[in-house]
């Protein structure tokens, strides 16, 4: 038996968003309720993120992008069991080395965190690449299907975990704390500010249904490349209502703030967090359909289904629950559910089925969260 297991995670620039949230996420899971030795290689990591990383791993290492000589020598430190590959750059890297160094270690490429909805060659090159890993790991059903690895040997899924959110202040409270107006009707999309996220469609929207609804106002959380394009349409269209965020530790309370989150991705989600610690905190959610959005979204149920780049049904869906109260709060009510699929229990479980098949033998582990490991 494998007492303590060595388990060495990679990743590539630790930067705030749904991947690395995740991992951490597993991280503390792991460091608290079961035994393996974990570490972390990366290439960079964010202020935001340091000191949760040093209460996760025993070891975090920084390598400068493509450093085999660098990263060969932190695999030969570590002497890891399994190599948890967080990222396509750092699984193919450590691929290379492992044959190059004659390694013995097991990797599991966990990588698929989308579903893409169009396959480009991209998609395709990828589908192919990942077939030459025993082990493959996607948070959903869709990922694995988009890059063709459902139903193949060794592919597992790991869900993503909620930690039920501890918001003890009512939606009143916390609009004052965050300093959001009491009496708006809030709309808040939580997503990095790039291209496939579509901030324009839901910017859109928010410029056409607040012709008649004036006292809706919306807030972006999140950062990135596309900023620039998104204030020059917010000053464009004279969207005062507008306001960004940027990086944001809170989302929990300003989801809670909020009446209503939206997610206008273009390229399908794998199992998108947005929506997820949403619905966590009784917020429904009006999302674009494809990949695993749509297993976490009952349209109508605890929110809406709309299509890729439609601002009209979008503003139109926003209108109708702004004027509907009763109808806001059916939504909100069917919220919570939520929370027993996506729980840690669930995420241990899937994570000890993993390395039980990798590993060939059991090892030392706790699968109760909320209870140490012995």
């Amino acid at each position: 038996m494998i007492k303590d297991p060595r388990i060495l995670f990679t990743i590539g620039a630790l930067i705030m968003g749904g991947k690395e949230t995740q991992l951490l996420r597993l991280g503390e899971l792991l460091r608290e309720h079961v035994t393996p030795i974990l570490g972390l290689v990366h290439w960079g990591i964010g202020n935001e993120y340091k000191a949760q990383v040093a209460t996760c791993f025993s070891t975090n290492k920084q390598i400068q992008g493509w450093n085999i000589i660098g990263y060969y020598q932190l695999l030969k430190q570590f002497q890891p069991d399994v190599v948890f590959c967080w990222s396509r750059p750092t699984a193919y890297l450590t691929l290379i080395i492992k044959h190059l160094g004659k390694f013995s270690f097991a990797i599991i490429n966990a990588s698929i965190r989308s579903a893409p909805v169009h396959k480009n060659l991209q998609t395709k090159l990828s589908s192919l690449l990942y077939n030459l890993y025993p082990y493959v790991v996607a948070n959903g059903e869709a990922g694995l299907k988009a890059f063709d690895q459902w139903d193949k040997p060794g592919r597992f899924i790991l869900p993503n975990s909620l930690t039920p959110p501890n918001l003890e202040k009512t939606k009143k409270e916390y609009r004052a704390a965050l300093g959001f107006p009491e009496d708006k009707f809030i709309i808040t999309m939580v997503a990095g500010l790039k291209s496939t996220k579509d901030h324009k469609t839901f910017l859109q929207a928010i410029r056409e249904c607040t012709k008649l609804n004036p006292d809706i106002v919306a807030y972006l959380a999140g950062e990135g490349p596309t900023r620039t394009a998104i204030e020059q349409w917010v000053k464009e269209w004279k969207l005062t209502n507008v306001m960004l965020l940027g990086k944001r530790p809170d989302i929990s309370a300003i989801l809670k703030a909020s009446d209503l989150s939206v997610l206008c991705s273009t390229n399908g989600e794998g199992m998108p967090n947005a929506v997820l610690e949403s619905l966590a905190v009784g917020t429904p959610v009006v999302a674009t359909t494809g990949g695993g959005t749509d297993t976490l979204i009952q349209n109508g149920i605890n929110g809406y289904l709309i299509g890729i780049g439609d601002y009209h049904i979008l503003a139109n869906i926003i209108t109708k629950l702004k004027t509907n109260a009763e109808q806001l709060h059916q939504l909100e009510n069917n919220t919570s559910a939520i929370l027993d699929a996506f729980s840690a229990d669930r995420a241990l479980a899937a994570f000890n089925t993993i390395l039980d098949t990798v590993l060939a033998k059991p090892y030392t582990r706790h699968t109760t969260y909320g209870k140490k490991a012995a």
